[in-house]
């Protein structure tokens, strides 16, 4: 692997020197989850699982030696290490930008790269600020939290060859992909990958070569075969408002909008639970409900000065909402 800095951030270079002498002299490596979803949890992961899930993706993307990536995720996070891996792995050529919204900007007008990973905040900004810039990365994987409608618009419009991820810190990174391309939303997975399904519903995730045996996730989907499936939500965040179930995930899709919000839900002695969302900021436009049924639509806005955070920068749902009375609430 060739790693070229491009960053001043000393911190930066620090975590990544830590992460590369601790891939050489042990067996495994710790990676903290998200805590998006429940309480952080650290975990022990084999340098050979990390290895084999790093060949998956570089075979997916019929990946090089000598091949240009850019390194622009935190090294503390499962897919910043992965980053790493793969590129160890793959004998690629690392770029390591700054970690912020517009990693691009050490970037060269006309310089190729072969695969980047971003979250979806960085593909927008850089899609205002860089867009030329974008137009270059061969590969680009987009992961870490949903992407809007006016996003993946965005992507198909500038014809960027993007691939949203699934996957969790217990599978190495992602597990499967599904590229951004106008079409039905289908995740396929990464070879020697099986999928199968829960009683709830719930995706069973197999892949030996990474240690991951029967992996009973809270994740919702529409099996399509063994190694496909649309994706509906998720299992813990399911709301019962009325007798009909509505997900979450699938309600911010349809507010499509670059703000950062959630829906999560209330106690209603009428409808057992009730719709709210909340709203990063001090205003919302309201028409955006129109593409929700009655019973998607929220009872309460709750406007936020700041959401809380994991250390990951996802929204910490559960964390956010037990601070419902440091917000300003809208009835509607």
């Amino acid at each position: 692997m060739q790693i070229e800095f491009r960053t001043k951030n000393a911190a930066i270079r620090s975590e990544i020197e830590i992460f590369l002498n601790e891939w050489r002299s042990k067996d495994s490596f710790c990676v903290n989850t998200s805590g998006s979803t429940g309480r952080p949890k650290s975990i022990s992961i084999k340098k050979v699982f990390a290895e084999s899930s790093a060949r998956k993706t570089l075979d997916y993307f019929n990946l090089e030696e000598g091949n240009k990536a850019l390194f622009c995720l935190s090294p503390e996070t499962i897919a910043g290490k992965m980053m790493l891996v793969r590129a160890i792995v793959g004998n690629l050529k690392l770029i390591v930008s700054d970690i912020n919204s517009t990693p691009l900007e050490s970037i060269m007008e006309n310089e190729k790269l072969d695969l980047s990973a971003m979250v979806p905040l960085q593909v927008d900004k850089s899609l205002i600020r860089d867009s030329s810039k974008m137009r270059n990365i061969r590969n680009l994987i987009i992961g870490g939290a949903g992407i809007s409608e006016k996003l993946e618009k965005e992507i198909l419009s500038f014809q960027l060859k993007a691939f949203h991820s699934f996957g969790m810190t217990e599978t190495i990174s992602h597990i499967a992909l599904r590229q951004i391309d106008g079409k039905q939303p289908i995740y396929k997975a990464l070879k020697n990958t099986i999928f199968s399904q829960g009683k709830e519903g719930n995706l069973i995730i197999d892949s030996p070569d990474i240690g991951v045996h029967k992996l009973e996730t809270n994740d919702l989907v529409k099996l399509l075969d063994e190694s496909s499936f649309l994706w509906i939500g998720r299992k813990d965040n399911v709301i019962n408002t009325g007798g009909i179930k509505v997900y979450p995930e699938q309600i911010e899709t349809k507010l499509n909008t670059k703000q950062n919000i959630f829906i999560s839900s209330l106690r209603d002695e009428t409808l057992g639970n009730c719709i709210i969302l909340c709203v990063e900021g001090n205003s919302f436009d309201l028409n955006l409900f129109d593409s929700l049924t009655k019973f998607e639509r929220p009872k309460y806005i709750y406007y936020f000065d700041s959401f809380i955070y994991t250390n990951s920068n996802k929204i910490n749902r559960i964390e956010t909402t037990n601070h419902l009375s440091d917000a300003r609430k809208q009835i509607l």
